[in-house]
C-alpha cells in the first residue's frame, strides 16, 4: 500500500514537471506567431497587440508614404532601424495613427530633405535622423516627451528646428554638428541639456535658454564659438555662460545707471534696484596705487579710485563713464586718457580713449581699482578743434589796444607836419 502511494506521488510529480516544461514552449510559440514578419506590397510588418508595426520597406519610391492601415490592421509603430539607409528617399510622410517611433529609424537616409512627424507621436528613439546629411526642415510633434541621443547628429544642412513645449530633456549629442542651424529657442519645459547636445553647431549665432533649464552640461554647446546666449539673470544658464566664458545678454533685467555726484563717475549695468555705487579715492601711499603707477608708460596720473557696488547683486557687464573737467574747453578735452584697471585676478587691463565733451567711457566685466592718467603722446587734432577758430581769452583786447595806439600815433604825426 505504501509503495502504491509512493508511485502515485511520483506520477503526479512527473506530470507537474511536464506541464511546467510545456507551458513556456506554448507561450513562446504564441509569441513567435505574433512576431512573424509579414509582407504587404512594399511594406514589411508584424502584428503586436492587435495593431501593425512597420519593420521594413522593400520598394524604391523617393517619397515614402507610410500607410495608416495594412491588411485591416492599424499601423501604430515604426520599429527600430526599419527604414534606415534608404539613400534615395527624399521625403517621408508619416500618418497620424503612429504613436511611437523606434531608435535609428531614418538614420543614413542621405537624400531625405523634409520630414513632418504628426502630433500623435509621443516617443521617438535615439539616432532618429542621424547622418541625414540633406535634411533641411523638420516638424516635430507637439506632444513629444524628449529628444533622445544623436537624434539629428550630423544633419549638417538642418536650417531650423522648433522644439515642442512638451520636451523636458535634450539628449547627448542630439544636434551634434548641425552646422546650418542659425538660431535656437529652448522652451521652458526643457530642464536638462545633456552632454554635447548642440556641440559643433558652428553656425549658431543666437540661443535663448529659459530660467527653467536647471541642468546644462559643460559641453552642451562646445565649439559654438560665435554664439550669443540670451539668459535670465541669476539663472543656471546665466552662471553657466559666465563659467564657460560665452557671450551673453540678460533677459528681464533692467539696466540701471548709478552716479556718484562727488567724483562724477557713472556706471551702467544690470543690477538689483537696491544696488548702490561706492567710490573711494586711492591714496598715493597704498600698494595698489604704486602697482598701477609702475604700469604707466609715458603718461601722467591724474586720479585713482576704488569703485564697487554694494547692497545688491549685479551682472559683470559694466559701462563706466568718467567725467574729466567741465565744459568744452577744459584742460583734458581732446587729450588721450589712459585707464588702468586691476581685476580681481590680479591682471591689469588698459584702455585708451580721447576725452570728448569732458567724458570717456569704457566697457569692462568687474569693478575694482582704476587709475586714470593723461597720455604724454601727441594725439591728432579732433574735428571740433580744427573747426574752432574762436580767439583765446585776452587776444581781442590786445589787438584793439594796438590798433588804437597806431591810430593815435598816426594822427599826431599829421598834426605836427601841419604846424
Amino acid at each position: 500500500m505504501k509503495n502504491l502511494k509512493k508511485k502515485n506521488a511520483l506520477i503526479i510529480f512527473l506530470c507537474l514537471v511536464l506541464v511546467i516544461a510545456i507551458l513556456p514552449m506554448q507561450v513562446f510559440a504564441t509569441d513567435d506567431v505574433k512576431s512573424e514578419v509579414l509582407t504587404s506590397g512594399d511594406w514589411k510588418y508584424i502584428i503586436e497587440d492587435g495593431n501593425a508595426t512597420i519593420t521594413g520597406y522593400i520598394g524604391s519610391d523617393t517619397t515614402l508614404n507610410i500607410p495608416s492601415t495594412i491588411e485591416s490592421y492599424t499601423v501604430t509603430k515604426i520599429r527600430e532601424t526599419s527604414l534606415s539607409g534608404l539613400k534615395n528617399v527624399v521625403e517621408i510622410v508619416i500618418p497620424d495613427t503612429i504613436t511611437e517611433i523606434g531608435y535609428d529609424v531614418f538614420s543614413g537616409n542621405t537624400s531625405l530633405k523634409t520630414l513632418t512627424v504628426p502630433d500623435s507621436v509621443t516617443k521617438i528613439g535615439g539616432e532618429f535622423c542621424n547622418s541625414c546629411t540633406s535634411l533641411e526642415t523638420v516638424k516635430l510633434p507637439a506632444n513629444l516627451e524628449a529628444i533622445e541621443y544623436h537624434t539629428f547628429a550630423g544633419c549638417v544642412n538642418l536650417k531650423e528646428i522648433t522644439i515642442p513645449s512638451t520636451v523636458t530633456s535634450i539628449g547627448y549629442y542630439a544636434f551634434n554638428n548641425c552646422k546650418a542651424l542659425k538660431a535656437l529657442t529652448i522652451p521652458e519645459s526643457v530642464t536638462t541639456l545633456d552632454e554635447g547636445a548642440f556641440a559643433s553647431c558652428t553656425g549658431l549665432t543666437e540661443v535663448t535658454i529659459p530660467a527653467e533649464t536647471t541642468s546644462i552640461d559643460a559641453s552642451s554647446f562646445s565649439n559654438c564659438t560665435n554664439t550669443k546666449f540670451n539668459v535670465y539673470y541669476n539663472s543656471t544658464a546665466h552662471a553657466w555662460t559666465k563659467t564657460q566664458g560665452y557671450s551673453y545678454e540678460l533677459i528681464d533685467m533692467p539696466t540701471t545707471t548709478i552716479t556718484d555726484t562727488e567724483s562724477k563717475i557713472s556706471i551702467v549695468l544690470a543690477a538689483e534696484s537696491t544696488a548702490e555705487m561706492k567710490v573711494d579715492p586711492i591714496e598715493e601711499s597704498t600698494d595698489v596705487y604704486k602697482e598701477l603707477l609702475e604700469k604707466l608708460t609715458n603718461a601722467t596720473p591724474i586720479l585713482a579710485y576704488d569703485i564697487s557696488v554694494v547692497n545688491g547683486q549685479y551682472d559683470e557687464k559694466i559701462s563706466i563713464t568718467f567725467t574729466l573737467g567741465d565744459g568744452a574747453r577744459n584742460e583734458y578735452e581732446g587729450k588721450e586718457i589712459v585707464v588702468l584697471h586691476k581685476k580681481a585676478s590680479g591682471e591689469i587691463e588698459e584702455f585708451r580713449q580721447v576725452v570728448k565733451d569732458s567724458k570717456i567711457t569704457i566697457e569692462t566685466t568687474e569693478l575694482s581699482p582704476f587709475m586714470l592718467a593723461v597720455s604724454n603722446e601727441v594725439v591728432e587734432t579732433t574735428d571740433a578743434d580744427e573747426l574752432d577758430d574762436t580767439p583765446k581769452t585776452g587776444t581781442t583786447d590786445f589787438v584793439v589796444l594796438a590798433m588804437g595806439i597806431m591810430l593815435i600815433t598816426g594822427a599826431a604825426i599829421v598834426i605836427m607836419k601841419k604846424k
